[in-house]
């Protein structure tokens, strides 16, 4: 980053956990990168985190969070409703 080697940074959670995951986002907008948050295979435990870290700061500047539509899944789990391509917190 402090080389100016890339553009940007795709942050998977399921790969850095969540601690890790902020320490990368930190960094990244200190050195002015664009960030996008990513995911593997996870089911929606493992989503969860990406869409709250998502939600929660506002700093990504691109989303890439669909790994649940490959699985079975209701709309609908405690907080979170699935609206095709939105994900709703209340």
């Amino acid at each position: 980053m402090e080389e100016n080697l890339c553009d940007g940074v795709n942050i998977k959670i399921a790969k850095s956990g969540i601690l890790g995951s902020q320490k990368i986002l930190a960094m990244a907008k200190k050195h002015s990168l664009r960030v996008m948050i990513g995911c593997m295979a996870e089911t929606i435990v493992g989503l969860s985190a990406g869409i709250h870290m998502a939600a929660g700061t506002g700093a990504f500047d691109y989303i890439d969070l669909d790994s649940i539509y490959f699985l079975h899944h209701k709309k609908r789990y405690g907080t979170l409703t699935i609206d095709g391509p939105r994900f709703i917190i209340s």
